[in-house]
C-alpha cells in the first residue's frame, strides 16, 4: 500500500530492519538475510511471517 502510493517511509526498512527500537537494541532482521554471514538483507516488506517481525530486536 505505502509503496504503491509512493508514501515516504524510513529507509531502514529497505535494509532489513522490520522493527525499529533504540540504537543499542535494533539490528537488521536475520530472517531477511540474503547471505549466510548476515551482511546483506532483503527489505522488510519481504518478511512473510508476522511472528518474525521483532527478530531484529534485542531485549
Amino acid at each position: 500500500f505505502i509503496r504503491c502510493l509512493n508514501v515516504p517511509f524510513c529507509s531502514l526498512y529497505q535494509h532489513g530492519y522490520s522493527s525499529l527500537g533504540g540504537l543499542t537494541n535494533t539490528r537488521p532482521n536475520p530472517a531477511l538475510a540474503t547471505d549466510p554471514h548476515g551482511t546483506t538483507f532483503r527489505p522488510a516488506y519481504d518478511l512473510v511471517r508476522d511472528d518474525q517481525e521483532r527478530l531484529g530486536r534485542d531485549g
